[in-house]
């Protein structure tokens, strides 16, 4: 299993995108892997979003729920996907799985759905 594998099978990875200016900003965020690929869903308005849509080149690493780095850094390729409601739905479940009662209360908390979230993929480099 590749390093990068390894890492989209953490709880909490560590996303970080760069700003224009060349500075890193670093997020904690939840991940599922699907084959080779990690989606991670956020807010459309995050920062993330637009970085990413700026420059794709990106790094992850495993880390604690409050983004505590626990292994090494690599570096990937992320990109925001614009997904119909059933590629979209296939993701949610699969992060319901793996968070369970976490990603139900996180959902309802935010008031997450469809209109509101982005996907992201991340891809090895």
């Amino acid at each position: 299993m590749s390093l990068f594998e390894e890492i989209l099978d953490s709880r909490t990875i560590n996303l970080t995108t760069i700003r224009k200016s060349g500075t890193l900003v670093h997020t904690p965020v939840w991940v599922i892997k699907d084959g080779n690929i990690g989606y991670v869903r956020t807010s459309k308005s995050a920062g993330k979003i637009k970085r990413l849509k700026n420059n794709h080149k990106a790094f992850i690493s495993s880390c604690t729920n409050s983004g505590k780095v626990t292994g090494d850094k690599i570096e990937i390729k992320a990109e925001v996907l614009e997904l119909n409601r059933e590629e979209y739905d296939k993701i949610s479940d699969k992060l319901k799985k793996k968070y369970s009662i976490l990603y139900i209360l996180t959902n309802i908390f935010r008031r997450a759905s469809y209109k509101n979230t982005q996907i992201i993929i991340l891809k090895e480099k």
